[in-house]
């Protein structure tokens, strides 16, 4: 099922993954859930968190970057 709202919305809703897909702008930003519940998150410009926030990895994690600055 697919929902759009104009040119710069649309709303995928499926029985495949990705189960759940935002698409922004034609594809610009897009967040994607699947079904075992990854999340995916994918953006042409920045992507800005603030509040209280942990990132906790029961496996291996990874960091990728030109610069990584931690604080």
């Amino acid at each position: 099922m697919i929902f759009k709202l104009g040119d710069s919305l649309e709303l995928n809703l499926k029985d495949d993954d990705p189960v759940v897909e935002i698409k922004v702008d034609g594809g610009k930003g897009v967040v994607a859930i699947a079904r075992d519940g990854a999340i995916i998150i994918e953006s042409q410009a920045d992507i800005n968190m603030t509040g209280s926030i942990n990132i906790e990895a029961s496996g291996e994690l990874n960091l990728k970057g030109s610069v990584i600055n931690l604080n």
